[in-house]
């Protein structure tokens, strides 16, 4: 068998066929992670990404569960993930999956314009980057489809809120991100106490009571 050559290098250490690598890259990222490992040397300085879970891993579930009721005129779909007495409630109608459907382009878009966005990252920060960017667009997906203010809303929320600090803590030096970082963190945790706070303004709201049956209490309070 042919052995497999290195990627050529030129005097400043750089690989001579840039394009070459962050095509590569971009393929890593939209195949399983078993493929992703073979296709990076580990002195590759996208290794550290390239050996993590591939980044659009949310693309077919978010086109699958959008098309599944965009392809039924708008049907709304309806479901719950249990776990003992912790239950999420989950509906996607005719707008949330139009909104997951743009998300699905939002993630494919940001996940091949990063390459270039993180190109000059050292590895650690590329690790970093591409391990917080999947639960951020998980928090999104889940905001548009959870069906209370309660347990599903706190997840999704804390999902996004959390994994997007760490995306704009490792975008600049610390010295310079370390401030508007916190502040996005307190606004954005004051802002999920006050929505979730608001549902006990319905008389007899229970935590993680659905939205519509929110809406109901609000009606008849």
């Amino acid at each position: 068998m042919a052995r497999r050559r290195r990627p050529a290098f030129n005097s400043k250490g750089k690989k001579a066929d840039d394009y070459s690598v962050r095509l590569r890259f971009i393929l890593a990222d939209l195949a399983p992670v078993g493929f992703a490992r073979s296709g990076f040397q580990k002195n590759d300085k996208f290794y550290p990404a390239g050996r993590n879970f591939f980044n659009c891993s949310e693309l077919p579930l978010l086109i699958f569960l959008s098309l599944s009721v965009l392809g039924t005129a708008g049907s709304p779909l309806e479901f719950e993930i249990d776990a003992g007495s912790f239950h999420l409630p989950f509906l996607i109608d005719g707008l949330s999956a139009l909104f997951l459907l743009l998300l699905a382009v939002l993630t494919l878009a940001a996940t091949v314009f990063s390459v270039d966005f993180v190109k000059n990252y050292e590895a650690e920060k590329i690790w970093k980057f591409y391990l917080a960017l999947p639960f951020f667009i998980g928090g999104l997906a889940g905001l548009l489809t959870v069906d209370d203010l309660g347990p599903g809303f706190t997840l999704a929320w804390q999902l996004m809120v959390i994994s997007s600090y760490f995306l704009v803590r490792g975008g600049r030096p610390a010295k310079v991100s370390a401030r508007p970082a916190l502040i996005y963190l307190i606004f954005m945790e004051t802002a999920w106490l006050l929505i979730t706070g608001s549902a006990f303004l319905a008389a007899g709201y229970q935590f993680g009571d659905s939205l519509a049956t929110i809406g109901l209490k609000l009606a008849s309070s």
